[in-house]
């Protein structure tokens, strides 16, 4: 083996000091680190910069999804709202805005009317609590005369463990269904009322038939007994009262057996005019607006005792006087069916919601006892139908009433007949 001479051995570097050597190495190696780190970290940068375009896109993607969401929630009929569990509506769409004309969601029980606030915020804030569907309707604080209606329903979000627990719901008008109902209530309790009435009126009726001829027979037999004759002329007058108020029953329930005359309008109007004025006191002035050139199928002396009735009404709500319009006027109807209407406006006392609802109803009556027997719009209401039209009724406590006899004009009224009675 051949052996090495000093000269083919590694010499140290007599130049540079040990302790730099390593300084220097050490040093190359932290720029290699932080090379590497720096080329790690534009890495992340470059993949951060990605991320955050992602985001961005996906950003504006659910924007533009928002935006789409909002304007198909504005379409819908129904507004759209998210409430917490103290009852604050957090958020809602602009049609529950809209619906409750209001400014901001939260302010949303101001519109409700006042008299079912508290029951409005109680019944949302129980269901919340309860975690159970809720649904009620409320009145909203009148704005017209017509009280529109809200439907609230709602339910509270699955799987809600923590506080606030939050319910979404819609809200909806409902106030031409809550007069259709109304209106159908009225309509059924006006047949019922009418079928029973008649019913009564035609057992009333038979029994005063009899009644009536045997008194006419017992005065027959005491020719002899004139003492006897006031009695009898008392009973009989009686009886005819009775005989009248059951035909008004009749003509209610619409079982009245009565002709129907063709009648120019206007014409029989004026001339049941001067006595209607003759029918009041001097400090009550009828006028007379007639515009309607129409004729109608109904008997005439029918029509006058509505007219009768319904003047004496109007006189008897202005005890002070005032004014009584007697007009007519010609309005198209559903069906292309042409209208006479015939309207009596007074500037009384006016009626309420409540009692309008009952004012065609036999024996109700705001006078007092002796005064009235509730038989005058119930006649009316009855001769309307059996024109084949309809009464309708308009009042405001403190203005006056509107009556109208709705009535289908005929279609050949060259035909009329006269209107003398």
């Amino acid at each position: 083996m051949a052996t090495k001479r000093p000269a083919d051995l590694p010499q140290p570097d007599v130049g540079k000091p040990e302790a730099e050597t390593l300084s220097e190495n050490t040093s190359l190696a932290y720029e290699r680190e932080l090379l590497a780190a720096r080329n790690e970290l534009a890495q992340a940068n470059k993949t951060l910069r990605d991320l955050n375009e992602q985001l961005g896109m996906t950003n504006r993607w659910l924007d533009g999804l928002n935006r789409e969401l909002r304007a198909f929630y504005d379409t819908l009929p129904v507004g759209i709202f998210r409430a917490e569990s103290s009852g604050r509506i957090v958020q809602a769409s602009r049609r529950f805005s809209t619906l409750l004309q209001i400014d901001t969601p939260d302010n949303w029980l101001s519109s409700i009317a006042e008299s079912h606030r508290a029951e409005a915020e109680q019944a949302l804030r129980q269901a919340i609590m309860a975690g159970i569907p809720f649904s009620n309707r409320f009145p909203l604080a009148a704005a017209s005369e017509i009280v529109r209606h809200i439907e609230m329903k709602a339910a509270p979000l699955p799987g809600q463990t923590t506080e606030p627990r939050v319910i979404v719901g819609v809200v909806e008008d409902v106030t031409e269904q809550v007069l259709a109902e109304a209106h159908k209530r009225q309509i059924d309790r006006q047949t019922a009322v009418s079928q029973m009435t008649g019913g009564l009126a035609h057992h009333l009726n038979n029994l005063l038939t009899v009644i009536m001829g045997n008194l006419e027979l017992l005065g027959d037999q005491m020719p002899d007994r004139p003492a006897l004759h006031a009695i009898l002329g008392a009973g009989l007058s009686a009886s005819e009262r009775a005989a009248k108020l059951i035909s008004r029953l009749l003509v209610y329930s619409g079982h009245s057996a009565t002709r129907r005359d063709r009648i120019a309008v206007d014409t029989a109007l004026r001339q049941v005019a001067p006595g209607l004025a003759r029918s009041v006191e001097p400090r009550h002035c009828l006028i007379c607006d007639l515009k309607a050139e129409g004729t109608v199928e109904l008997d005439i002396q029918m029509l006058r005792e509505a007219l009768e009735e319904l003047t004496a009404n109007a006189a008897a709500a202005m005890p002070a006087g005032g004014d009584i319009l007697l007009s007519t006027r010609i309005e198209p109807a559903p069906g292309g069916v042409v209208m006479v209407v015939i309207s009596m406006r007074d500037q009384g006392r006016g009626m309420d919601e409540a009692t309008l609802t009952k004012a065609r109803e036999p024996f109700f009556t705001t006078h007092d006892v002796g005064k009235g027997i509730g038989l005058g719009l119930s006649l009316v209401d009855g001769v309307a139908r059996i024109g084949g039209g309809q009464l309708k009724l308009h009042s405001q406590l403190g203005v006056g009433t509107t009556v109208e006899i709705h009535l289908p004009v005929v279609r050949n009224p060259e035909f009329a007949e006269p209107t003398q009675s």
